[in-house]
């Protein structure tokens, strides 16, 4: 097939629900790409650019279009991130065991919601920082600030690899944050004891969040944000606190960014299929829903495929566990189904594990080039 798009329109058509020459593949690969090159995880967690660099390198070995994120993950920014402590492979683990976040304890109290109302979010992540990591206000801020200079310069490097980079930064979203840094069983107990302080803490949230997103896309110059949600899934707790606590903050979230003209990434990992119909609320074809495995790819195309791009979903267990016969089976039917009229972006089910073999990825990637190709097989026919 000759192909007559660059990767970057491919991706742009795609948002925009519109057909690009054939389905774009986005692909994510930290821990993946370690065990490719024989690099254990501990080495991964605490050698930033040779990380970046072993991912780039074998990125380039699958013919992708691009990458989901051009920095490699940190336990620095997870904390920060999630709210709670990380352990990581070569300290609390064995040099090749996978990172995991610890909720084993709180690290945000109940009269915090009343501090992120008085100070802001930015000023609660950085107390958050401050008592997980030891570590100096300062110290906190000046490691924020190096993660994001060190973000434009990942995007230089996987734009001199010839890679499309969909986001170069992260918006935490205030209702996972404060349930990892009050762990999900205090914060769930939170909703119903003291929900007038919740809700106003995530209210109170928003404007920081959406300024430090900006101000990330001007530093990469990457129009891309993502926004990384689990805990507010219909999977995981009732539409009630879904509608109250969660909703309305992801729409002036996105709203504020699309009005930017950023596009925002939603990675929604676990299973929203009952959400589904609220995300029709959001601005249209201006926003890609990631989706891992877990929620009905399908049933989200019979609903947002003509308000939102779509992206997944092949499952790290069929990575790891399924035959090349089967990914390749699975990926035709993402083409036919969810690729139908445009509107779809192809990746894995959230990341590429560690153990995924090789030529499963391979067999996925291969697959939409040749077969997702619109007004041809699958993609448009």
């Amino acid at each position: 097939m000759t192909e007559n798009m660059t990767a970057e329109e491919r991706v742009r058509r795609a948002v925009s629900l519109q057909e690009p020459d054939r389905v774009p593949v986005i692909l994510a690969m930290d821990s993946f790409a370690a065990r490719q090159k024989g690099m254990s995880l501990a080495e991964f967690t605490s050698d930033y650019d040779r990380a970046r660099d072993t991912i780039i390198e074998v990125w380039k070995g699958f013919g992708a279009d691009g990458v989901l994120a051009p920095s490699p993950a940190t336990p620095f920014l997870f904390t920060l991130l999630w709210g709670t402590r990380v352990k990581v492979p070569g300290k609390e683990f064995p040099d090749q065991w996978l990172w995991q976040l610890d909720e084993s304890q709180p690290f945000m109290q109940v009269e915090d919601y009343d501090l992120v109302v008085q100070k802001g979010f930015n000023h609660f992540l950085v107390t958050l920082g401050c008592r997980i990591l030891q570590m100096s206000p300062g110290d906190v801020v000046g490691r924020l600030q190096w993660h994001v200079e060190k973000s434009a310069e990942d995007v230089r490097k996987w734009r001199e690899a010839g890679a499309f980079v969909l986001c170069a930064s992260a918006a935490p979203m205030p209702f996972d944050s404060f349930s990892g840094a009050r762990t999900f069983h205090q914060f769930i107990l939170d909703l119903y004891r003291y929900p007038d302080k919740v809700q106003a803490a995530i209210e109170a949230s928003v404007p920081d969040v959406v300024e430090s997103a900006k101000l990330a896309v001007k530093v990469t110059g990457i129009p891309g944000v993502f926004l990384g949600a689990t805990r507010a899934c219909g999977g995981l707790v009732n539409l009630k606190i879904f509608e109250r606590f969660f909703l309305p903050s992801l729409k002036q979230v996105v709203e504020a960014l699309v009005a930017d003209g950023i596009t925002p990434l939603l990675h929604f990992d676990q299973d929203w299929t009952k959400n589904l119909p609220y995300f029709r609320d959001l601005p249209r074809a201006k926003c890609i829903l990631h989706l891992d495995g877990f929620t009905d790819i399908f049933k989200a195309k019979e609903i947002l495929g003509d308000h939102m791009c779509l992206k997944g979903d092949v499952h790290p267990t069929m990575l790891v566990l399924g035959s090349m016969e089967e990914v390749e089976d699975y990926t035709r039917q993402l083409i036919d189904r969810v690729g139908r009229g445009g509107g779809f972006i192809l990746s894995q089910g959230c990341d590429i594990p560690p153990d995924a073999r090789p030529e499963n990825v391979r067999a996925m990637v291969e697959t939409a080039r040749t077969y997702g190709v619109y007004g041809r097989n699958g993609g448009g026919d």
